[in-house]
């Protein structure tokens, strides 16, 4: 596969339309959409979804996938070839050829988020070659992003991934449910709250937590 064709591709689902793949690229729109049905032609399968945004299909997941294996691998081995020429040039030398960063794309949930992943952003802000895109999503719906190779890793509640995934444990969140009093006043019987009359914040489509409380709670 030709890896500019490749690359078309990749930066088309990053920025959701091929004119913002073409100016990432520094070419023209019209080359970026003939670089990816060439790819798609040479492949004989439909790569992407033109939706706005657009997406990829089963097949263009698998493609997608390879795109970012080869990112990372040119980023290692350009890091390599710094490394040799920073050597050559001796200690009083400068080996940076001023490569772009590499591009780290994780998947964090919004309460990992706002919690214990905040001190991140002030160790990657140190990072020159290296820039992190955070993609957002429910730890309960985190490894299709995986799969599909929108990410390169990601935060998940599900303790075995993937083909070619190697899962860590990261440790436990823990989850108090809480009222205000003047609701839970108003809603209770005693010392008990009435759980299906009393209003509860509902933290998006994606985010079961509260529904899995409550069914819990009977």
């Amino acid at each position: 596969m030709n890896i500019d064709h490749v690359k078309a591709l990749a930066a088309a689902v990053d920025e959701g339309t091929v004119e913002g793949a073409a100016f990432v690229l520094g070419i023209t729109a019209s080359a970026a959409s003939q670089r990816i049905r060439t790819l798609e032609s040479r492949l004989g399968q439909v790569l992407i979804r033109r939706t706005n945004p657009i997406t990829v299909t089963e097949a263009g997941q698998a493609i997608l996938r390879y795109a970012r294996q080869v990112e990372l691998l040119e980023s290692e081995a350009l890091d390599r070839l710094h490394g040799i020429d920073a050597d050559s040039l001796g200690a009083g030398g400068s080996g940076d050829r001023g490569r772009e960063p590499t591009v780290l794309r994780v998947g964090v949930n919004a309460d990992s988020m706002a919690t214990w992943f905040r001190p991140i952003f002030a160790e990657a802000a140190g990072w020159d070659d290296v820039v992190v895109r955070i993609e957002m999503v429910d730890q309960d719906k985190a490894l299709p992003l995986l799969a599909s190779g929108e990410v390169l890793g990601t935060i998940t509640s599900t303790a075995t991934g993937g083909y070619g995934t190697t899962v860590a444990e990261l440790g436990a969140m823990r989850y108090t449910a809480v009222a205000e009093r003047f609701l839970f006043d108003r809603h209770s019987t005693g010392t008990e709250a009435d759980l299906t009359r009393l209003p509860m914040v509902n933290f998006g489509q994606d985010d079961d937590l509260q529904f899995e409380f409550l069914r819990r709670c009977g």
